[in-house]
């Protein structure tokens, strides 16, 4: 699944990014994982190829869950 947005806020195990449409997506990963969005700050805008194995919908945000690729 490919996404653009604004991000949010980056963590050690999420990301939270704001789409063009108005929906906040989490991206979650590894914490091991972490260096692929490192260099990332709030503000920034992405670009991202990502796999999501699982997701949910928790509090008005679609949540994604073990992501096994991240591609920026």
């Amino acid at each position: 699944m490919e996404i653009e947005g604004t991000i949010l806020k980056v963590k050690k195990r999420y990301t939270r990014i704001e789409l063009d449409d108005g929906t906040k997506l989490d991206l979650m990963y590894r914490k091991s994982d972490n260096y692929i969005v490192s260099g990332l700050k709030k503000g920034d805008w992405l670009e991202a190829t990502v796999t999501v194995k699982k997701y949910r919908l928790w509090r008005m945000r679609i949540v994604g869950y073990y992501l096994s690729k991240v591609k920026v």
